[in-house]
């Protein structure tokens, strides 16, 4: 029996919470997002309070990014050419 499940007083297997992103395999937390897209955390932090940026998330009072949303967003910022550069 681990110590956490005798503290608990159960031999059940206790969860790991040690990993924000349990949501979803699809589901990022900020800095996961952050990562995916190269940018910093407090970036889309801000885009967030800005009302811009990629759509996220609010579940329980946390963040999260689902990985079609920052796709969509990356291909949005797509430039074809000259003409569309500026």
């Amino acid at each position: 029996m681990s110590e956490r499940s005798a503290l608990l007083g159960t031999s059940a297997i206790a969860p790991d919470y040690k990993t924000e992103a349990s949501a979803g395999p699809d589901l990022l937390i900020t800095v996961e997002a952050a990562k995916y897209l190269r940018l910093a955390p407090q970036t889309l932090s801000r885009w967030r309070c800005e009302g811009r940026g990629p759509g996220y998330h609010r579940l329980g009072g946390r963040i999260f990014y689902a990985r079609p949303d920052l796709d969509a967003f990356i291909a949005a910022g797509r430039v074809h050419g000259p003409a569309d550069a500026a």
